[in-house]
């Protein structure tokens, strides 16, 4: 760390014409935090400088920023990783994420505008005060569980989930911050094994000491565990690579009052192996407030009714059946199109006979004959889907599908199939693939 403020902007520095600085908040190994004030509204705000340490050096009397021991090309991919966080971060809105509000180039450098958050980080707090209380923790991890679902629903790792970045307000709202670190995510794909190392001591897990290895969304929940056993411990948690030869103390044998389901969460969510962890900030909250969903015991068989008219086939009934679209998931209707998310859409043949379709909080969306769906609608036969940029049309029922038997007044419902029909699975016709990319859904 540097020890002279002589690379710290002073106050009253003016920045972009419209931000002016009071004062200096504090410096991290990429960045100086600054207190500031819009000019034109005298509103306060929060901004970060890309400033590297030990590699960035300004003269006292000029604003202009300067790279030293580092390649030019070198510099300029650093400083744009950090301009795009601030783009990234203006793509959330959500109460338990940093507010970015503008983000700008000037004095050879880039700058970050947030909202300014009054209170202090979870680190700073806990070392304070000391440990938190278990219900006080708990209600904290959900307000971050919320905000770290948010982002995973965006295709994006946090990969750097501390106490150092995250706020806690005074009214105990507690907001994720800095995003330096944050990147993309397409499961399935090479993409997820070539991040660059990025890791915090304690928090991170051990595939983020790696270049190439799997991550995903079970390696922020490491870090979400690790989160949690510093608030209720107080301590650090063991580094990953010393977890390979040392054993690390449970929370419960650091503090005697340890709920259990607390102490179990968190050794859970700190596994080494990630298919040994929660594989979704949805599992890490149910486990953690026990919301396992009971099974329920299969309905007992009704009685026999004897035939009174032989001709006559007694009434069918049809359970319930789904077929769910997205890529890359195992035991789904696999669509290969980048714009169609891992889980994308659900198709619910009903007990009547109907058909529905829900969106499963797709990143892209999905469409019944030009329109965007929000929960459930039903479809109909002829009427167009699409999902992602693929197109599927609703069929009625299949072509040769024979005629109700002689002598039945039944009627067959739109997009009813009968069980044979179903259980012999989903016909996916595809017309014009690599023209249009039109695709023909038949049931």
């Amino acid at each position: 760390m540097m020890t002279d403020n002589a690379h710290i902007l002073p106050a009253g520095t003016r920045l972009n014409d419209k931000y002016t600085i009071e004062r200096y908040l504090g410096q991290g190994g990429f960045g100086i935090g600054y207190k500031a004030r819009r000019t034109d509204t005298g509103g306060c705000c929060a901004i970060k400088e890309f400033f590297l340490n030990q590699f960035c050096f300004r003269d006292s009397a000029q604003p202009t920023v300067y790279s030293k021991g580092l390649k030019h090309g070198v510099f300029e991919a650093y400083r744009q990783k950090f301009y795009e966080e601030g783009q990234l971060l203006q793509r959330f809105n959500h109460p338990n994420i940093v507010k970015v509000m503008d983000s700008f180039s000037e004095n050879n450098t880039a700058y970050i505008v947030m909202q300014f958050i009054k209170g202090e980080t979870l680190h700073r707090k806990v070392k304070a005060s000391g440990r938190m209380k278990h219900a006080e923790a708990v209600n904290m991890m959900g307000q971050l569980a919320n905000a770290v679902d948010c982002i995973h629903r965006q295709n994006f790792l946090h990969r750097d989930i501390k106490p150092g970045n995250i706020m806690v307000t005074p009214d105990h709202r507690a907001v994720l911050i800095d995003f330096g670190a944050a990147r993309e995510y397409e499961p399935d794909t090479a993409q997820q094994r070539q991040h660059t190392i990025m890791y915090s001591e304690g928090y991170a897990p051990l595939e983020q000491y790696l270049a190439e290895s799997d991550k995903g969304v079970w390696s922020d929940i490491y870090s979400m565990g690790a989160t949690f056993y510093f608030a209720v411990t107080g301590e650090t948690p063991m580094a990953a690579p010393t977890r390979k030869i040392e054993n690390m103390n449970e929370p419960l044998k650091l503090v005697r009052d340890m709920p259990q389901t607390v102490n179990r969460t968190i050794m859970k969510a700190m596994q080494m192996e990630p298919k040994d962890r929660y594989q979704s900030v949805q599992e890490f909250m149910d486990d953690l407030l026990n919301r396992q969903r009971p099974v329920k015991p299969d309905p007992p068989a009704p009685p026999a009714t004897p035939v009174k008219n032989p001709t006559t086939p007694p009434p069918r009934k049809t359970k319930p059946k789904t077929v769910t679209f997205g890529r890359g998931e195992a035991n789904i209707a696999r669509i290969d199109d980048r714009k169609v998310s891992r889980i994308h859409a659900r198709i619910i043949r009903c007990e009547n006979g109907a058909f529905r379709i829900a969106d499963l909080n797709s990143r892209n969306g999905t469409f019944v004959n030009g329109r965007r769906i929000t929960g459930e609608t039903e479809i109909k036969s002829d009427d167009k889907i699409q999902i992602g940029d693929t197109h599927l049309q609703w069929r009625k029922h299949f072509p040769d599908e024979p005629p109700p038997p002689t002598g039945s007044d039944e009627k067959k419902p739109n997009g009813c199939l009968t069980a044979p029909l179903w259980i012999a699975g989903i016909v996916l016709i595809i017309i014009c693939h690599f023209f249009i990319n039109h695709y023909s859904l038949i049931f």
